[in-house]
């Protein structure tokens, strides 16, 4: 507004005044006026007869602090900070007020305080954490604006301190995508009626399904074919689940991307850890199976059904992590994700003894390294039999390899994920 204009509209609430003393607002808003025209002294004039009048409004002690404020006097401001606290205020609506007026004066330090108590008060408080990233960007703290980013967006944090995670950054790392990953579970399962219990029966559902095309209809089954087909088609789930969540994860999460520091390599993991805790209840439910079937497994085979399951999740990571590494830039890949590993779980044995085939198709499938997993799951819980240590060794080399190609390119092109994500 033009000086006139201000004036004219200090006239006004004088008027106003005059006509309505017991209101608060011709106070308040002819001291706002006054402050506008750089009359610090009217002003605070009004606002003391203000604090006399209406000591239990907030907006006169929240005006009071913004005169205190431009008056370049923080004595003053300390002291009605305090005043309006000891009333009986809605403290978090306070804090708020008080925050918002300390943005308006550039007292970002105060900002800060306040923001950062109402954080304290309700740690979830997603408004308080968005601003307190914003504040600390423009204070240049570039760590402390990336973490409030990242509780705004991610919900709690680990509690590990922060020199802590400083020190220890995969760790720290390792912690945040274990938490997104457990608040993405209970997300999801608090959308469905039988919340966790699809861990249980999707791998059922999926077994009827495939027990009843492979086992009845095209005659495919053995003895035992219903515990056969179970042992493989629940690693084969764990692992088409993970390539499926990890796939377009990069791209999905590139708002994050844009605005912390954070790796491309966490929105993979998250997915690949995600899915592999859905399936832990699936394999003790197939134990459960296996016992009451009466393929008691050894002493042997239970020992190394924890081997197995880091066995997987290494060469799940490994392939997760090229696959999500590689789709942002050959976006076309992803409408083949699926194609590709329905095609695999065909070439992996899932459904059928892969020890049948001869000749030179069964060469070309005993190169998948997924054949020769689910054959080590097969071997420890059903044939109660040593595991196949070549086969192991191929699944190390094999999962090892396509890491180092992931780190390669995580690292080499770390900052051009979020470019390849806006075209």
């Amino acid at each position: 507004m033009l000086k006139a204009h201000w004036q004219e509209a200090a006239a006004l609430w004088r008027s106003f005044r005059d006509c309505y003393a017991g209101h608060p607002a011709p106070w308040l808003q002819g001291a706002e006026t006054h402050m506008a025209l750089g009359d610090k002294g009217t002003a605070g004039d009004l606002l003391r007869e203000a604090r006399s009048l209406f000591p239990n409004h907030l907006r006169t002690w929240l005006a009071s602090i913004e005169w205190a404020m431009k008056a370049g006097s923080p004595e003053q401001v300390d002291a009605f900070v305090q005043e309006l606290m000891d009333r009986e205020v809605d403290r978090s609506n306070a804090l708020v007020a008080i925050a918002e007026v300390a943005e308006r004066a550039g007292d970002v330090q105060r900002a800060c305080a306040c923001w950062q108590d109402l954080h304290q008060m309700s740690p979830d408080a997603p408004m308080a954490l968005e601003r307190l990233a914003k504040l600390h960007r423009r204070l240049g703290n570039a760590s402390e604006a990336r973490r409030y980013r990242l509780l705004a967006e991610y919900g709690a944090l680990p509690s590990t301190p922060l020199r802590t995670a400083e020190k220890q950054p995969l760790l720290h790392f390792m912690q945040l995508v274990l938490v997104r990953a457990l608040l993405n579970l209970k997300s999801e399962s608090s959308r469905t009626r039988l919340n966790l219990a699809w861990v249980v029966v999707e791998p059922l559902l999926h077994l009827l399904v495939y027990y009843f095309l492979f086992g009845n209809l095209l005659h495919a089954g053995r003895e035992g074919y219903g515990t056969f087909l179970l042992t493989g088609l629940l690693p084969w789930m764990w692992f088409a689940k993970a390539i499926t969540a990890s796939s377009n994860s990069i791209l999905a999460g590139q708002t994050l991307l844009l605005n912390t520091g954070i790796s491309p390599a966490f929105f993979p993991l998250v997915g690949i850890l995600q899915a592999s805790l859905k399936q832990l209840p699936a394999f003790a439910l197939l134990l459960l199976l296996l016992l009451s079937t009466g393929h008691i497994p050894s002493g042997s085979g239970l020992l190394m059904l924890p081997l197995l399951l880091a066995l997987q999740l290494l060469f799940t990571c490994a392939v997760g992590l090229l696959v999500a590494a590689i789709i942002p830039f050959a976006r076309d890949l992803a409408n083949l994700v699926g194609t590709g590993l329905t095609l695999l779980m065909f070439l992996s044995g899932v459904v059928y003894d892969p020890r049948s085939l001869s000749g030179r198709f069964a060469d070309i499938v005993t190169c998948n390294p997924l054949l020769h997993l689910i054959a080590l799951y097969r071997q420890a819980l059903l044939e109660n039999d040593r595991l196949d240590l070549p086969g192991v060794l191929y699944l190390l080399i094999t999962a090892t390899l396509l890491l180092c190609a992931s780190w390669f390119i995580f690292t080499r092109y770390r900052d051009r994920f979020a470019r390849r994500g806006m075209e």
